[in-house]
């Protein structure tokens, strides 16, 4: 009888350490209760960009560097219409001027905006589990202003550099699950079958994307279930336990658009900056865009229903403030 607990209990504990979900791999903390819960990221250094022979590779993606990036903290979901809407009520933020809304009033002319669209009605259904969309960089930028002074933490965008570091979690694969682009559905949200029976019209724009050369123009074979964007930590997390850091909503960083890669992990920064940088890919896009390499831009006003943005925060310049508080007592 004991030898068969024994064989039991060797068997429970073997089916537990194969099936058990994985807990996320870093520290996860919260600064007040409307603050987004951020996990702490240890320093190091990577390799960004990708390698010629990576497959769609885009222009902007080398010459590749190591980059050094130090220990900081970013928010293991993108930034929720929950979490936004406490930001909007607490400052009478405007969300007038409309929206761009993908595959709605237009395919391929982010120009073209709904006037009627926001981050309330971006063309979709969401509940508040789902990452806002439809702001822009500029409504990034003060959102994280804004929790720094809620929460006397210096809150802020993340950098390009911080970004890719995050997103790769340690990998140097083209997808942080590795090369397989038909796993992306057990890890983000992009373009998939569940998208084209939403918009159909997606078929012609992906036939005619073909006929232009563009070799690239396909959706995964899988399904993801969402059509557009889907709730946050629907889908497995990287190794630093951060959910959708690819797919579900394309992500704001700090960066002005430069065609060079970053030489450190601080955020690139002109006195002059059309354009700011944008990563992740979205509920829409190709294989290629969702590659842990790729770069896009954005005007800084311009909001997108497939656009959103998580924060990330000092922790050397936090811990500096709570030493000095504790000492104040």
């Amino acid at each position: 009888m004991q030898q068969h607990l024994a064989g039991r209990s060797a068997w429970l504990l073997t089916a537990w350490i194969l099936f058990a979900p994985s807990a996320p791999a870093q520290q996860t903390f919260q600064d007040c209760p409307e603050c987004p819960r951020m996990a702490k990221i240890p320093a190091g250094t990577f390799t960004m960009g990708s390698p010629a022979s990576e497959r769609e590779r885009r222009r902007f993606e080398g010459p590749r560097s190591d980059v050094s990036v130090a220990s900081f903290a970013i928010s293991t979901t993108e930034v929720t219409r929950r979490e936004y809407a406490a930001f909007v009520a607490d400052t009478n933020r405007s969300s007038a001027g409309g929206c761009f809304t993908y595959g709605f009033i237009s395919f391929s002319d982010p120009t073209v905006v709904d006037p009627d669209a926001s981050w309330r009605a971006p063309a979709f259904e969401q509940t508040d589990e789902h990452p806002v969309v439809c702001v822009s960089w500029e409504d990034a930028r003060d959102y994280a202003a804004w929790l720094a002074r809620k929460s006397s933490r210096p809150y802020r965008l993340p950098s390009e550099a911080e970004w890719e570091y995050a997103a790769r979690a340690r990998t140097t694969s083209r997808f942080f699950w590795g090369e397989d682009e038909n796993r992306t559905c057990k890890y983000a949200n992009g373009g998939d079958p569940t998208l084209l029976r939403a918009l159909p019209a997606l078929h012609e724009e992906i036939a005619k994307a073909l006929r232009e050369g563009d070799a690239g123009a396909r959706f995964v074979q899988c399904e993801d279930g969402a059509a557009f964007t889907g709730p946050v930590r629907r889908y497995r997390p990287n190794a630093f336990g951060l959910y959708d850091m690819i797919g579900n909503a394309w992500e704001y960083v700090a960066d002005c658009w430069h065609a060079e890669l970053p030489a450190s992990g601080a955020a690139h920064i002109t006195n002059f900056c059309q354009y700011r940088r944008s990563r992740g890919g979205s509920w829409d896009d190709f294989p290629e865009e969702l590659r842990s390499a790729r770069r896009s831009r954005v005007e800084p006003t311009m909001r997108r229903n497939d656009a959103g943005f998580r924060v990330a925060r000092d922790l050397a310049a936090a811990a500096a403030l709570d030493a000095g508080s504790r000492s104040a007592h």
